[in-house]
């Protein structure tokens, strides 16, 4: 049985069937997604065509809003707002970090955006409507690779970051059958926790934080933080993600799930 969880092609499934959505709509526009990158941030850039690329495979419209630390807050504010009372724009997105000049207003820039377009889930208000992408990535791969997870005890570690706060908040309230466990800076024994834990979510972006003798035999490993798990851990888990090519396909599509959803309420 193959351990490493195919994650692009998961992707690629979810992509034909949101492909199939979107054609089932009879609507004289596409939906259209706003995303604001700062240009002198070289993985934002990256990340941004990879995004742009993706949404127009499928179908959507991404527009690129370039800034950079020269760029005014009261500039982009204005911008914001502008796509904020557009009818046809579905989702804005701003793709962090922020320039250094402008990471005093990163908490009111991305409060700006209207709760019905916040599809990457960047404040709490916008999680009550779309999932942020990281999460329902993870979420829809534990769907499809791990049958019954719901029951099955789930550590969270780098549970008060930015993806494992709601991350963390999503299973909290979804009833599941074992409540999971919290391990942060403060809270919980990294060396110990895990061993309890049928599945492992590790959200904290450091090489080889987790080793070997820290989680349980037949554990399912999810790579949020790309390298967080020592290479040791994979010959004791039953299914894991891989730090390339792992949860970051999905995350890219989730998006544009969440984008589709937006464009089907507004339409």
């Amino acid at each position: 049985m193959e351990r490493r969880i195919d994650c692009r092609a998961l992707a690629e499934k979810h992509q034909l069937a949101l492909v199939s959505h979107l054609r089932s709509f009879r609507s004289s526009r596409a939906p259209r997604i706003v995303s604001f990158c700062n240009t002198e941030n070289g993985p934002s850039v990256r990340y941004t065509q990879m995004k742009k690329s993706k949404a127009e495979e499928v179908g959507i419209e991404f527009r690129v809003e370039n800034y950079n630390t020269k760029t005014l807050y009261n500039d982009l504010q204005d911008k914001v707002n502008q796509y904020n009372q557009s009818e046809v724009v579905d989702g804005i997105m701003v793709q962090l970090p922020l320039p250094l000049d402008l990471t005093v207003f990163r908490s009111d820039l991305l409060r700006l955006i209207n709760t019905d377009k916040d599809v990457d889930g960047l404040t709490e208000e916008g999680q009550r409507v779309f999932l942020p992408a990281t999460v329902k990535s993870v979420v829809s791969i534990l769907n499809a690779e791990v049958k019954g997870w719901q029951e099955q005890r789930i550590g969270v570690v780098g549970s008060e970051g930015e993806v494992g706060k709601p991350l963390l908040r999503f299973l909290e309230q979804s009833n599941l059958g074992v409540k999971p466990l919290r391990i942060d800076r403060g809270q919980g024994d990294l060396d110990h926790d895990l061993t309890l834990c049928g599945i492992v979510i590790s959200c904290v972006g450091r090489e080889n934080l987790i080793k070997a003798e820290m989680i349980k035999e037949g554990a399912v490993l999810i790579d949020v933080g790309l390298g967080d798990f020592d290479v040791s851990c994979f010959a004791k888990a039953s299914k894991y993600t891989g730090k390339f090519g792992g949860v970051g396909p999905m995350t890219v599509i989730s998006l544009m799930e969440n984008v589709v959803e937006s464009f089907s309420r507004r339409i």
